[in-house]
Order: C-alpha cells, then sequence, then structure tokens
C-alpha cells in the first residue's frame, strides 16, 4: 500500500497504520484495520469541523451529497461536530488504479466541497 503511495509520488505523515496527506485545504487520511479474515483500507478526510447541525442543514446537504456522489459517503458526527468524507476498500487484492482512483477522487471531493460546506454551513477546514 505505502509503496504505491509513494510510486505515485504522494508524500504524508502519520505511522504505519495511518497515514496522513495534505491536499490544498484538505486533509486526507488513509488506515489500515482487519475486518474478519480481510484487510480494510479506510480513506477519510474531516471536511469541516466545529459544524452545528441543530437545524437539520446540514443532514439536508450531506444527503444531497450522497445521492450524487460515486466514490465516498458524506457523515455528521454529532459527538466531534465533524463532516467527514468517507471510502472503505478491502485491501487484499486491491490494485494500484482501484487505490489511486479512490484516493484521488476522495482528496478531489474534500478540496473541492470544504470551502462550499463551510460558506453554506459554518465550521472550520480540515486544515484550518
Amino acid at each position: 500500500m505505502e509503496s504505491i503511495l509513494e510510486g505515485n509520488g504522494l508524500s504524508w505523515t502519520g505511522a504505519a497504520d495511518a497515514l496522513t496527506f495534505r491536499f490544498s485545504s484538505a486533509l486526507v487520511s488513509v488506515s489500515f484495520r482487519s475486518w474478519g479474515s480481510q484487510s480494510l483500507i479506510e480513506i477519510r478526510s474531516d471536511v469541516l469541523r466545529h459544524v452545528e447541525a441543530e437545524d437539520g442543514r446540514v443532514l439536508t446537504r450531506l444527503n444531497e451529497l450522497n445521492c450524487r456522489e460515486v466514490f465516498g459517503r458524506w457523515a455528521y458526527y454529532s459527538r466531534e461536530r465533524v463532516i467527514a468524507l468517507e471510502y472503505d476498500m478491502l485491501g487484499d487484492h486491491l490494485q494500484e488504479p482501484e487505490l489511486m482512483a479512490a484516493f484521488t477522487s476522495m482528496a478531489q471531493l474534500a478540496d473541492y466541497h470544504d470551502d462550499l460546506l463551510q460558506a453554506e454551513l459554518g465550521g472550520s477546514r480540515g486544515v484550518d
């Protein structure tokens, strides 16, 4: 996994079980864990932090995004007050084009939507 990312010119911070990448104003993390007898790769970007979702606008907006997106799911974590973009994939037989398509799509979506969602819903971006 790390060799695929490194071979595509990406640099990161973090430990072997969780890598963090910066793309303009977005941070994207890739973590690894067991899922039954298989390996799971979790790609996540905390697109906005410190977001209040009291009036339902946040959930309505994220549902609209979920209806449009091919890669990733949008979620709001009320305890952390975080809007996240996430994508999980099995890693045991993963090929480089699959990983890079998911990873670059997630990074582009997070970077594109962080400013738009911040203007609409408030909060602070991942790198703020």
